[in-house]
Protein backbone atom coordinates (compact mmCIF):
# COMPACT_ATOMS: atom_id res chain seq x y z
CA UNK A 1 0.00 0.00 0.00
CA UNK A 2 2.85 2.38 0.81
CA UNK A 3 4.45 1.89 -2.59
CA UNK A 4 1.06 2.34 -4.29
CA UNK A 5 0.36 5.65 -2.53
CA UNK A 6 3.89 6.92 -3.16
CA UNK A 7 3.83 5.84 -6.80
CA UNK A 8 0.51 7.60 -7.45
CA UNK A 9 1.80 10.75 -5.78
CA UNK A 10 5.04 10.81 -7.77
CA UNK A 11 3.14 10.16 -11.00
CA UNK A 12 0.85 13.12 -10.26
CA UNK A 13 3.80 15.42 -9.57
CA UNK A 14 5.51 14.29 -12.78
CA UNK A 15 2.30 14.89 -14.73
CA UNK A 16 2.01 18.46 -13.42
CA UNK A 17 5.66 19.13 -14.30
CA UNK A 18 5.20 17.82 -17.85
CA UNK A 19 1.96 19.77 -18.32
CA UNK A 20 3.69 22.99 -17.26
CA UNK A 21 6.72 22.49 -19.49
CA UNK A 22 6.42 25.03 -22.31
CA UNK A 23 8.19 27.92 -24.00
CA UNK A 24 7.80 30.79 -21.56
CA UNK A 25 8.90 34.35 -20.95
CA UNK A 26 11.14 34.95 -17.94
CA UNK A 27 8.19 36.35 -15.97
CA UNK A 28 6.11 33.26 -16.76
CA UNK A 29 8.88 30.88 -15.73
CA UNK A 30 9.86 32.73 -12.54
CA UNK A 31 6.48 34.06 -11.35
CA UNK A 32 3.76 32.16 -13.27
CA UNK A 33 2.76 35.42 -14.94
CA UNK A 34 1.79 37.10 -11.63
CA UNK A 35 -1.66 35.47 -11.73
CA UNK A 36 -1.95 33.61 -8.40
CA UNK A 37 -5.21 33.78 -6.42
CA UNK A 38 -5.63 33.63 -2.61
CA UNK A 39 -6.13 29.86 -2.24
CA UNK A 40 -3.23 28.90 -4.49
CA UNK A 41 -0.98 31.55 -2.93
CA UNK A 42 -1.85 30.59 0.66
CA UNK A 43 -1.39 26.86 0.14
CA UNK A 44 1.83 27.50 -1.75
CA UNK A 45 3.11 29.61 1.18
CA UNK A 46 2.21 26.88 3.68
CA UNK A 47 3.59 24.02 1.59
CA UNK A 48 6.84 25.92 1.00
CA UNK A 49 7.33 26.92 4.62
CA UNK A 50 6.43 23.61 6.26
CA UNK A 51 8.95 21.10 5.01
CA UNK A 52 10.03 17.67 6.21
CA UNK A 53 12.02 19.52 8.85
CA UNK A 54 8.69 20.79 10.25
CA UNK A 55 6.89 17.46 10.13
CA UNK A 56 9.80 15.31 11.35
CA UNK A 57 12.13 17.78 13.07
CA UNK A 58 9.44 20.03 14.54
CA UNK A 59 7.19 17.16 15.55
CA UNK A 60 10.01 14.94 16.80
CA UNK A 61 11.68 17.67 18.83
CA UNK A 62 8.64 17.83 21.09
CA UNK A 63 9.73 14.36 22.23
CA UNK A 64 12.91 15.95 23.53
CA UNK A 65 11.74 19.43 24.57
CA UNK A 66 8.16 18.85 25.75
CA UNK A 67 5.04 20.95 25.34
CA UNK A 68 6.87 24.24 25.92
CA UNK A 69 8.47 23.70 22.52
CA UNK A 70 5.10 22.86 20.99
CA UNK A 71 3.32 25.90 22.39
CA UNK A 72 5.92 28.57 21.62
CA UNK A 73 6.74 27.21 18.17
CA UNK A 74 3.03 27.24 17.23
CA UNK A 75 2.60 30.74 18.70
CA UNK A 76 5.57 32.23 16.85
CA UNK A 77 4.52 30.54 13.61
CA UNK A 78 1.08 32.13 13.66
CA UNK A 79 2.41 35.51 14.82
CA UNK A 80 4.96 35.84 12.04
CA UNK A 81 2.56 34.45 9.43
CA UNK A 82 0.19 37.32 10.28
CA UNK A 83 3.02 39.87 10.20
CA UNK A 84 4.37 38.59 6.89
CA UNK A 85 1.01 38.97 5.17
CA UNK A 86 0.02 42.22 6.90
CA UNK A 87 3.35 44.09 7.00
CA UNK A 88 5.43 42.77 4.10
CA UNK A 89 3.02 41.47 1.46
CA UNK A 90 0.94 44.58 0.55
CA UNK A 91 3.83 46.97 -0.03
CA UNK A 92 6.07 44.36 -1.58
CA UNK A 93 3.48 43.26 -4.13
CA UNK A 94 2.72 46.87 -5.11
CA UNK A 95 6.37 47.87 -5.51
CA UNK A 96 7.59 44.86 -7.51
CA UNK A 97 4.67 45.09 -9.94
CA UNK A 98 5.29 48.78 -10.56
CA UNK A 99 9.01 48.19 -11.11
CA UNK A 100 8.74 44.91 -13.03
CA UNK A 101 10.96 43.10 -10.50
CA UNK A 102 11.29 39.32 -10.86
CA UNK A 103 13.51 38.21 -7.94
CA UNK A 104 13.96 39.14 -4.28
CA UNK A 105 17.58 40.11 -4.94
CA UNK A 106 16.43 42.43 -7.72
CA UNK A 107 14.20 44.15 -5.17
CA UNK A 108 17.26 44.99 -3.07
CA UNK A 109 19.26 46.07 -6.11
CA UNK A 110 16.50 48.29 -7.48
CA UNK A 111 15.22 49.74 -4.20
CA UNK A 112 18.69 50.63 -2.94
CA UNK A 113 20.25 51.30 -6.35
CA UNK A 114 23.07 48.89 -5.56
CA UNK A 115 24.41 46.03 -7.65
CA UNK A 116 26.66 45.06 -4.72
CA UNK A 117 23.64 44.65 -2.44
CA UNK A 118 21.85 42.54 -5.04
CA UNK A 119 24.86 40.24 -5.41
CA UNK A 120 25.40 39.97 -1.64
CA UNK A 121 21.81 38.86 -1.19
CA UNK A 122 22.21 36.31 -4.00
CA UNK A 123 25.37 34.88 -2.43
CA UNK A 124 23.66 34.43 0.92
CA UNK A 125 20.81 32.61 -0.81
CA UNK A 126 23.16 30.39 -2.81
CA UNK A 127 25.11 29.30 0.30
CA UNK A 128 22.66 29.12 3.19
CA UNK A 129 19.66 27.82 1.28
CA UNK A 130 21.75 24.84 0.25
CA UNK A 131 22.35 24.25 3.96
CA UNK A 132 18.60 24.46 4.55
CA UNK A 133 17.99 21.93 1.77
CA UNK A 134 20.38 19.54 3.52
CA UNK A 135 18.00 19.44 6.49
CA UNK A 136 15.08 18.62 4.22
CA UNK A 137 16.91 15.83 2.42
CA UNK A 138 18.07 14.45 5.76
CA UNK A 139 14.48 14.35 7.01
CA UNK A 140 13.15 12.76 3.83
CA UNK A 141 16.06 10.30 3.74
CA UNK A 142 15.50 9.23 7.36
CA UNK A 143 11.80 8.73 6.70
CA UNK A 144 12.16 6.70 3.51
CA UNK A 145 14.98 4.70 5.07
CA UNK A 146 12.84 3.81 8.08
CA UNK A 147 9.55 3.13 6.32
CA UNK A 148 10.68 1.55 3.04
CA UNK A 149 13.85 -0.16 4.22
CA UNK A 150 16.00 1.68 1.66
CA UNK A 151 19.62 2.55 2.22
CA UNK A 152 20.04 6.18 3.28
CA UNK A 153 21.77 7.25 0.01
CA UNK A 154 19.01 5.60 -2.07
CA UNK A 155 16.36 7.33 0.04
CA UNK A 156 17.97 10.74 -0.51
CA UNK A 157 18.14 10.09 -4.27
CA UNK A 158 14.45 9.13 -4.35
CA UNK A 159 13.56 12.38 -2.59
CA UNK A 160 15.74 14.51 -4.88
CA UNK A 161 15.35 13.23 -8.42
CA UNK A 162 11.62 13.81 -9.12
CA UNK A 163 11.46 17.30 -7.63
CA UNK A 164 14.58 18.55 -9.41
CA UNK A 165 13.21 17.33 -12.74
CA UNK A 166 9.68 18.76 -12.45
CA UNK A 167 10.98 22.08 -11.10
CA UNK A 168 13.41 22.48 -13.99
CA UNK A 169 10.73 21.52 -16.52
CA UNK A 170 7.76 23.58 -15.33
CA UNK A 171 9.29 26.48 -13.40
CA UNK A 172 7.26 28.47 -10.88
CA UNK A 173 3.95 27.38 -12.41
CA UNK A 174 4.70 23.71 -11.71
CA UNK A 175 5.99 24.67 -8.26
CA UNK A 176 2.78 26.41 -7.14
CA UNK A 177 0.45 23.83 -8.69
CA UNK A 178 2.29 20.98 -7.01
CA UNK A 179 2.34 23.12 -3.84
CA UNK A 180 -1.47 23.16 -3.86
CA UNK A 181 -1.66 19.36 -4.02
CA UNK A 182 1.19 18.95 -1.54
CA UNK A 183 -0.25 21.55 0.82
CA UNK A 184 -3.59 19.75 1.00
CA UNK A 185 -1.83 16.40 1.57
CA UNK A 186 0.47 17.93 4.19
CA UNK A 187 -2.33 19.61 6.13
CA UNK A 188 -4.47 16.46 6.04
CA UNK A 189 -1.47 14.39 7.11
CA UNK A 190 -0.75 16.63 10.09
CA UNK A 191 -4.36 16.49 11.27
CA UNK A 192 -4.47 12.71 10.72
CA UNK A 193 -1.25 12.13 12.67
CA UNK A 194 -2.44 14.19 15.64
CA UNK A 195 -5.90 12.58 15.65
CA UNK A 196 -4.57 9.02 15.50
CA UNK A 197 -1.97 9.60 18.22
CA UNK A 198 -4.62 11.11 20.52
CA UNK A 199 -6.95 8.20 19.74
CA UNK A 200 -4.25 5.69 20.66
CA UNK A 201 -3.55 7.70 23.84
CA UNK A 202 -7.19 7.51 24.91
CA UNK A 203 -7.98 11.15 24.23
CA UNK A 204 -6.29 14.44 25.06
CA UNK A 205 -6.83 14.52 28.83
CA UNK A 206 -6.19 10.83 29.38
CA UNK A 207 -3.00 11.16 27.34
CA UNK A 208 -1.80 14.09 29.45
CA UNK A 209 -2.54 12.18 32.66
CA UNK A 210 -0.63 9.17 31.34
CA UNK A 211 2.34 11.34 30.43
CA UNK A 212 2.38 12.93 33.89
CA UNK A 213 2.63 9.49 35.49
CA UNK A 214 5.54 8.35 33.33
CA UNK A 215 9.20 8.30 34.26
CA UNK A 216 11.33 9.30 31.30
CA UNK A 217 14.90 8.27 30.51
CA UNK A 218 17.34 9.34 33.22
CA UNK A 219 14.64 9.30 35.88
CA UNK A 220 13.03 12.54 34.64
CA UNK A 221 9.35 12.74 35.69
CA UNK A 222 6.80 12.92 32.88
CA UNK A 223 5.45 16.18 34.31
CA UNK A 224 8.66 17.83 33.10
CA UNK A 225 7.24 17.62 29.56
CA UNK A 226 4.55 20.07 30.63
CA UNK A 227 6.95 22.65 32.03
CA UNK A 228 8.74 25.19 29.85
CA UNK A 229 12.39 24.18 29.94
CA UNK A 230 11.64 21.09 32.04
CA UNK A 231 13.38 18.67 29.72
CA UNK A 232 15.91 18.85 26.92
CA UNK A 233 19.49 18.07 25.88
CA UNK A 234 21.72 17.26 28.85
CA UNK A 235 24.33 20.02 28.25
CA UNK A 236 21.64 22.70 28.01
CA UNK A 237 19.82 21.42 31.09
CA UNK A 238 23.05 21.33 33.11
CA UNK A 239 23.80 24.91 32.08
CA UNK A 240 20.30 26.01 33.16
CA UNK A 241 19.68 27.59 29.75
CA UNK A 242 16.70 25.62 28.43
CA UNK A 243 14.29 28.57 28.38
CA UNK A 244 16.51 30.95 26.33
CA UNK A 245 17.49 27.99 24.16
CA UNK A 246 13.87 27.09 23.37
CA UNK A 247 12.66 30.66 22.91
CA UNK A 248 15.54 31.62 20.62
CA UNK A 249 15.21 28.43 18.55
CA UNK A 250 11.45 28.72 18.05
CA UNK A 251 11.89 32.42 17.27
CA UNK A 252 14.67 31.67 14.74
CA UNK A 253 12.58 29.14 12.86
CA UNK A 254 9.41 31.28 12.81
CA UNK A 255 10.71 34.81 12.15
CA UNK A 256 12.05 33.66 8.78
CA UNK A 257 8.48 34.00 7.44
CA UNK A 258 8.94 37.78 7.41
CA UNK A 259 11.75 37.97 4.88
CA UNK A 260 12.78 34.54 3.68
CA UNK A 261 13.08 34.85 -0.12
CA UNK A 262 11.32 31.58 -1.01
CA UNK A 263 8.26 32.88 0.87
CA UNK A 264 8.45 36.56 -0.07
CA UNK A 265 8.61 35.64 -3.76
CA UNK A 266 5.03 34.35 -3.47
CA UNK A 267 3.86 37.92 -2.91
CA UNK A 268 5.49 38.90 -6.22
CA UNK A 269 3.13 36.50 -7.99
CA UNK A 270 -0.16 37.67 -6.44
CA UNK A 271 -2.78 38.64 -9.01
CA UNK A 272 -3.92 41.78 -7.18
CA UNK A 273 -4.15 43.40 -3.75
CA UNK A 274 -7.40 41.57 -2.98
CA UNK A 275 -5.43 38.32 -2.98
CA UNK A 276 -3.24 39.67 -0.19
CA UNK A 277 -6.23 40.82 1.88
CA UNK A 278 -7.84 37.38 1.69
CA UNK A 279 -4.53 35.65 2.35
CA UNK A 280 -4.08 37.57 5.62
CA UNK A 281 -7.04 35.56 6.96
CA UNK A 282 -6.53 32.22 5.23
CA UNK A 283 -2.79 31.69 5.57
CA UNK A 284 -2.38 32.13 9.35
CA UNK A 285 -5.37 29.80 9.83
CA UNK A 286 -3.67 27.07 7.77
CA UNK A 287 -0.35 27.68 9.55
CA UNK A 288 -2.01 27.49 12.97
CA UNK A 289 -3.84 24.23 12.28
CA UNK A 290 -0.73 22.48 11.02
CA UNK A 291 1.53 23.85 13.77
CA UNK A 292 -0.78 22.91 16.64
CA UNK A 293 -1.32 19.40 15.32
CA UNK A 294 2.21 18.45 14.31
CA UNK A 295 4.27 20.16 17.01
CA UNK A 296 2.13 18.62 19.77
CA UNK A 297 2.68 15.02 18.67
CA UNK A 298 6.25 14.66 19.95
CA UNK A 299 5.57 14.68 23.71
CA UNK A 300 2.76 12.11 23.33
CA UNK A 301 5.21 9.78 21.58
CA UNK A 302 6.66 8.91 25.02
CA UNK A 303 3.50 6.87 25.61
CA UNK A 304 4.38 4.52 22.75
CA UNK A 305 8.15 4.55 22.10
CA UNK A 306 11.17 5.03 24.33
CA UNK A 307 14.92 5.22 24.10
CA UNK A 308 15.03 7.21 20.83
CA UNK A 309 18.16 9.36 20.87
CA UNK A 310 17.69 11.11 17.51
CA UNK A 311 14.47 13.18 17.62
CA UNK A 312 14.38 13.17 13.81
CA UNK A 313 13.43 9.47 14.02
CA UNK A 314 10.47 9.88 16.42
CA UNK A 315 7.76 10.49 13.81
CA UNK A 316 9.02 7.78 11.40
CA UNK A 317 9.12 5.32 14.31
CA UNK A 318 5.56 6.23 15.33
CA UNK A 319 4.39 5.74 11.78
CA UNK A 320 6.02 2.33 11.55
CA UNK A 321 5.04 0.92 14.95
CA UNK A 322 1.80 2.63 15.95
CA UNK A 323 -0.30 3.51 12.94
CA UNK A 324 -2.31 1.24 10.64
CA UNK A 325 -0.77 0.58 7.19
CA UNK A 326 -3.08 2.94 5.30
CA UNK A 327 -2.37 5.83 7.71
CA UNK A 328 1.36 5.16 7.66
CA UNK A 329 1.30 5.12 3.85
CA UNK A 330 -0.61 8.42 3.66
CA UNK A 331 1.70 10.10 6.19
CA UNK A 332 4.71 8.92 4.22
CA UNK A 333 3.29 10.66 1.17
CA UNK A 334 2.57 13.76 3.31
CA UNK A 335 6.19 13.84 4.49
CA UNK A 336 7.52 13.41 0.97
CA UNK A 337 5.12 16.16 -0.16
CA UNK A 338 6.46 18.40 2.62
CA UNK A 339 9.99 17.82 1.37
CA UNK A 340 9.30 18.28 -2.32
CA UNK A 341 7.17 21.41 -1.96
CA UNK A 342 9.95 23.21 -0.10
CA UNK A 343 12.78 21.83 -2.23
CA UNK A 344 11.14 23.00 -5.45
CA UNK A 345 10.55 26.53 -4.11
CA UNK A 346 14.03 26.90 -2.66
CA UNK A 347 15.62 25.53 -5.84
CA UNK A 348 13.77 28.12 -7.91
CA UNK A 349 15.05 30.90 -5.65
CA UNK A 350 18.64 29.60 -5.70
CA UNK A 351 18.67 29.12 -9.48
CA UNK A 352 17.12 32.52 -10.21
CA UNK A 353 19.55 34.20 -7.81
CA UNK A 354 22.57 32.60 -9.48
CA UNK A 355 21.43 33.14 -13.09
CA UNK A 356 19.34 36.33 -12.89
CA UNK A 357 21.22 38.16 -10.13
CA UNK A 358 24.81 36.92 -10.03
CA UNK A 359 25.24 36.19 -13.74
CA UNK A 360 22.82 38.92 -14.85
CA UNK A 361 21.18 36.70 -17.48
CA UNK A 362 17.41 36.69 -18.16
CA UNK A 363 17.64 33.32 -19.92
CA UNK A 364 14.96 30.75 -19.06
CA UNK A 365 17.13 27.99 -20.50
CA UNK A 366 20.05 28.88 -18.23
CA UNK A 367 17.73 29.00 -15.23
CA UNK A 368 16.43 25.52 -16.06
CA UNK A 369 20.01 24.27 -16.33
CA UNK A 370 20.89 25.92 -13.01
CA UNK A 371 18.00 24.08 -11.32
CA UNK A 372 19.38 20.78 -12.58
CA UNK A 373 22.99 21.49 -11.61
CA UNK A 374 22.41 23.25 -8.28
CA UNK A 375 19.80 20.64 -7.39
CA UNK A 376 22.61 18.10 -7.01
CA UNK A 377 24.55 20.00 -4.32
CA UNK A 378 22.34 19.55 -1.23
CA UNK A 379 21.64 15.83 -1.79
CA UNK A 380 25.38 15.17 -1.85
CA UNK A 381 25.88 17.24 1.32
CA UNK A 382 22.97 15.38 2.96
CA UNK A 383 24.87 12.09 2.73
CA UNK A 384 27.00 13.35 5.63
CA UNK A 385 24.86 16.06 7.28
CA UNK A 386 26.35 18.40 9.90
CA UNK A 387 23.72 17.86 12.64
CA UNK A 388 20.14 17.01 13.51
CA UNK A 389 17.41 18.64 11.44
CA UNK A 390 16.40 21.28 13.97
CA UNK A 391 20.03 22.40 14.45
CA UNK A 392 20.59 22.82 10.71
CA UNK A 393 17.33 24.68 10.26
CA UNK A 394 18.04 26.88 13.27
CA UNK A 395 21.40 28.04 11.86
CA UNK A 396 20.26 28.50 8.27
CA UNK A 397 17.06 30.31 9.28
CA UNK A 398 19.04 32.47 11.71
CA UNK A 399 21.28 33.68 8.91
CA UNK A 400 18.44 34.13 6.42
CA UNK A 401 16.23 36.03 8.88
CA UNK A 402 19.09 38.19 10.15
CA UNK A 403 20.43 39.08 6.70
CA UNK A 404 17.16 39.96 4.99
CA UNK A 405 14.69 41.24 7.61
CA UNK A 406 16.10 44.68 8.43
CA UNK A 407 17.07 45.69 4.85
CA UNK A 408 13.76 44.42 3.50
CA UNK A 409 11.61 46.29 6.03
CA UNK A 410 13.73 49.44 5.64
CA UNK A 411 13.35 49.21 1.88
CA UNK A 412 9.59 48.92 2.17
CA UNK A 413 8.94 51.55 4.83
CA UNK A 414 11.65 54.22 4.64
CA UNK A 415 11.41 56.98 2.04
CA UNK A 416 15.20 57.05 1.55
CA UNK A 417 16.69 53.79 2.81
CA UNK A 418 20.43 53.63 3.33
CA UNK A 419 22.36 51.65 0.71
CA UNK A 420 25.48 51.43 2.83
CA UNK A 421 23.40 50.62 5.92
CA UNK A 422 21.67 47.70 4.19
CA UNK A 423 24.98 46.29 2.94
CA UNK A 424 26.54 46.65 6.39
CA UNK A 425 23.52 44.98 7.99
CA UNK A 426 23.69 42.02 5.61
CA UNK A 427 27.41 41.42 5.99
CA UNK A 428 27.61 42.00 9.75
CA UNK A 429 24.52 39.91 10.54
CA UNK A 430 25.70 36.93 8.47
CA UNK A 431 29.16 37.13 10.03
CA UNK A 432 27.67 37.44 13.52
CA UNK A 433 25.41 34.40 13.07
CA UNK A 434 28.22 32.16 11.84
CA UNK A 435 30.66 33.37 14.51
CA UNK A 436 28.05 33.00 17.23
CA UNK A 437 27.28 29.44 16.15
CA UNK A 438 30.98 28.54 16.12
CA UNK A 439 32.21 30.25 19.28
CA UNK A 440 29.38 31.34 21.59
CA UNK A 441 26.35 29.14 21.04
CA UNK A 442 27.45 26.30 23.31
CA UNK A 443 28.20 28.66 26.17
CA UNK A 444 25.05 30.78 25.89
CA UNK A 445 22.66 28.29 24.22
CA UNK A 446 20.98 31.21 22.47
CA UNK A 447 20.43 30.70 18.76
CA UNK A 448 22.32 33.03 16.40
CA UNK A 449 19.17 34.79 15.17
CA UNK A 450 19.06 36.95 18.31
CA UNK A 451 22.57 38.45 18.04
CA UNK A 452 22.26 38.36 14.23
CA UNK A 453 19.15 40.51 14.14
CA UNK A 454 20.59 42.81 16.78
CA UNK A 455 23.78 43.23 14.73
CA UNK A 456 21.74 43.98 11.59
CA UNK A 457 19.62 46.57 13.39
CA UNK A 458 22.64 48.28 14.99
CA UNK A 459 24.64 48.26 11.75
CA UNK A 460 21.80 49.68 9.69
CA UNK A 461 20.84 52.24 12.32
CA UNK A 462 24.42 53.43 12.86
CA UNK A 463 25.20 53.87 9.17
CA UNK A 464 21.84 55.47 8.41
CA UNK A 465 22.29 57.91 11.30
CA UNK A 466 25.84 58.75 10.18
CA UNK A 467 24.57 59.50 6.69
CA UNK A 468 21.75 61.68 7.98
CA UNK A 469 23.83 63.63 10.50
CA UNK A 470 25.44 66.05 7.97
CA UNK A 471 22.00 66.75 6.48
CA UNK A 472 20.57 67.50 9.91
CA UNK A 473 23.49 69.80 10.72
CA UNK A 474 23.07 71.59 7.40
CA UNK A 475 19.35 72.05 8.04
CA UNK A 476 20.04 73.36 11.53
CA UNK A 477 22.67 75.79 10.16
CA UNK A 478 20.27 77.12 7.53
CA UNK A 479 17.59 77.62 10.19
CA UNK A 480 20.03 79.68 12.24
CA UNK A 481 20.72 81.92 9.24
Amino acid sequence: MTLLFLGLYLALMAGIGIACCRRETTQEYLLAGRRLGPVLLSFSFVATYFSTSSLLGGGGSGYLFGFGWSAFLAFFHVLFAVLAWAVVAPRMRRYVEEEGILTVCQFFGRRYGSRALQMTAALVIAVFFQLYLVSIYKGAGNLLQTTLGLSYPSAVLLAALPVVLYTAAGGFRSVVLTDLVQGVILLAGGILLFALVLFKAGGLFHGLESLASLTLAGGVPGKALMTLGGTGPKPVMEAGKMIPFLLSLTFAISVAQLASPQLVIRFFAAKDEGVIRKGILLNPLLVGIFALCVFSVGPFAHLFVSGIKDPDLVIPTLMKTLLPPWASAFLLVAAVAAAMSTISSVLMVIASSVVQDLAGSPSVGKTRLAVLVLGCVAPVMALNPPGIIVTIVGLSFSVIASVFTVPLLAGLYLAKPSRAGALAAMILSATTCVAWQMFFFRSTWIYPVVPGLFAALVAYGAVHAAERLPLLRKAAFMDEE
